[in-house]
């Protein structure tokens, strides 16, 4: 039985990342949310 090969871990696209592409993705993702506003903390 031959061993599994190992895993090669490859960050981003082979080096050729596309910086603006995930700034813009990133920001979809947030603007997906509802807006909240924070809640005032009081004494009980």
């Amino acid at each position: 039985m031959t061993p599994l090969p190992s895993p090669e871990v490859v960050e981003g696209n082979g080096g050729n990342t596309d910086w603006g592409l995930w700034t813009e993705a990133v920001k979809d993702e947030e603007n997906a949310f509802a807006p909240t506003e924070p809640m005032p903390l009081r004494a009980r």
